[in-house]
């Protein structure tokens, strides 16, 4: 199932990646989604609790 056009846009503008990964892979800023804001793996669970529904592949 896709999220609609809108939520899509949601889903994109509130992009989050775990910053511990992102150094342990050498992955740089410039390779992540536009706008993706890193966060620490110890803030990952306050970012589900935050969201009814939270998607992550």
């Amino acid at each position: 199932m896709r999220p609609s056009a809108s939520a899509s846009g949601a889903v994109r503008s509130r992009s989050r990646g775990v910053q511990e990964d992102l150094d342990d892979r050498a992955i740089a800023k410039p390779q992540c989604v536009a706008d993706a804001q890193p966060i620490g793996r110890a803030e990952v669970a306050d970012l589900f609790e935050q969201h009814d529904q939270v998607w992550h592949w």
